[in-house]
């Protein structure tokens, strides 16, 4: 009997709240009372993919705990940046202006769309056994393992999650649309329908925490809670999810991970403790700019061919670039991160022929490729002068119509970008800003345009660059040919 007293007779705390953390700082768990429970899930990165809130229901029969099944309250499911839906089937579109969203649809009218519900369960399967794990760890239970037969002797209780049986998704209603209004820190302030009606409006605390909020039923369990910074708010929780980390105003839940960069401050601390002025936006670290819209359309677009599991979004405004989804391949890892670095800056300025100052003379490039222009280090201070970091800023000049014409699967803009990352990376170890221009004499820009090569191709290259007549031409070449294209011109 004893044994049978160890793993079923537990009981929940009062008032106690518990959290389950990966090593990757994503939140998995939360339970309140060890009767509710809030469960999280992701791509094997940081980009969320599912969220259940559910009920524990235990069974006792004579004293005897003979299962423990969970009441479902609500679910979300996140396949991509531009469409949620719920346990109901119910979903939601998502627009963007470049990275920022500016509305979503209550669906899409009267059109509903056919899903592959075993491919669904699967993604959710997958994590059962840490979901039982994390189960057993808060409630004590111990729970009869999948496959195995009861001991009559010693029975232990049966876990079973919810199934959500899904064959479709499905507008709500006409599927209305409502569009987002940002404060200077591109936090909601306010939500109005297509009749320009505000139909959820928000005022916040310096560092997050919402102060009132209007109609606040707005949208439950059908549309995530857009809020500070336009991040998503658990409200379960009181948590934003920021992809890299969660934030619990005023404070992250985990350690920033260039925290040894930066002895001097809290790891956990929110934007310099100066909320008013930064944003920890989770990207913006790669910005692509330009006087003509059509040449910067003409690089986003670039950019997703090199990747079929990555998807880029510009933010209009600041030319930023983020990016949502699973890095699957060596290359693919190498860009999310330089994208969401926090020490280099890259900008690329693209163009068509574009004009290049150098050495006090203008040259016009008109072959197909990029032109490093340098680096820049960005000093920022806190109140008391204290240096508290240093930024990298690289500069490139991309002719993006002949970059087109040369390679039309994305590699060579790919190639700038890192370039300009892995310069910045190289002067910021160095202590010394660079401001020399791209070529064989520059020490820093070899080592760095080497460097991605290598991690592109695997071959360093030949040089072959000249200056005549006012116009700039610069060309390297990978030593294997039938490996990669000309590159870097």
């Amino acid at each position: 009997m004893q044994n049978e007293k160890e793993h079923t007779t537990v009981s929940p705390i009062p008032s106690e709240e518990l959290y389950r953390f990966g090593a990757d700082g994503n939140l998995r768990m939360y339970s309140y009372d060890r009767l509710f429970y809030s469960l999280y899930g992701y791509d094997g990165g940081t980009t969320r993919t599912y969220k259940y809130s559910m009920d524990l229901s235990p069974n006792w029969v004579n004293g005897r705990l003979e299962a423990v099944n969970f009441n479902l309250h609500n679910a979300m499911f996140y396949p991509n940046a531009y469409i949620n839906f719920n346990n109901n089937g119910y979903y939601t579109k998502h627009y963007y202006n470049g990275m920022e969203r500016i509305a979503s649809r209550l669906g899409d009218r009267n059109i509903s769309i056919n899903v592959n519900d075993p491919d669904l369960q699967d993604r959710k399967w997958q994590l059962d056994s840490n979901i039982r794990r994390n189960i057993v760890d808060i409630t004590g239970y111990e729970f009869l393992p999948v496959g195995e037969e009861q001991d009559p002797d010693d029975p232990k209780p049966i876990f079973e999650l919810p199934q959500i049986g899904i064959t479709g998704l499905h507008p709500i209603g006409s599927g209305d649309i409502y569009y987002y209004h940002g404060n200077h820190l591109g936090s909601t302030a306010f939500v109005t329908d297509q009749t320009q009606t505000i139909v959820q409006g928000f005022l916040y605390a310096p560092f997050g925490e919402i102060t009132n909020e209007y109609n606040n039923s707005f949208g439950s369990y059908v549309l995530p809670k857009y809020s500070f910074n336009a991040k998503e708010l658990d409200e379960e929780t009181g948590f934003y999810y920021y992809e890299a980390r969660y934030y619990a105003p005023p404070m992250f839940t985990s350690r920033d991970r260039l925290f040894e960069k930066y002895p001097f401050m809290s790891p956990y601390g929110y934007c310099m403790n100066n909320p008013i002025k930064y944003i920890d936006p989770s990207g913006d670290s790669v910005i692509i700019t330009g006087d003509d819209e059509k040449m910067i359309n003409k690089a986003m677009r670039q950019l997703a061919r090199q990747s079929s599991n990555l998807k880029f979004m510009r933010n209009s405004a600041t030319g930023g670039i983020s990016v949502t989804g699973e890095a699957k391949t060596e290359k693919e890892v190498y860009m999310k991160n330089i994208i969401q670095s926090n020490d280099v800056i890259v900008i690329v300025n693209v163009q068509d022929n574009p004009i290049i100052n150098y050495n006090g003379k203008k040259y016009k490039m008109t072959e197909g490729g990029g032109a490093h222009m340098g680096v820049s280090h960005i000093y920022e201070y806190d109140n008391k002068e204290q240096l508290i970091r240093t930024i990298a800023e690289a500069t490139h000049f991309v002719n993006i119509t002949r970059f087109l014409e040369a390679d039309g699967n994305g590699e060579l803009l790919w190639h700038e970008i890192a370039e300009g990352f892995e310069c910045g990376i190289i002067t910021l170890n160095n202590g010394v800003p660079n401001s020399i221009y791209g070529n064989k004499d520059n020490k820093v820009y070899t080592e760095a345009h080497e460097k991605v090569n290598l991690i592109f191709c695997g071959e360093v290259e030949s040089y072959d660059y000249y200056y005549s007549g006012g116009i700039f031409s610069r060309s390297y070449y990978y030593i294997n040919r039938d490996k990669c294209k000309c590159i870097g011109q």
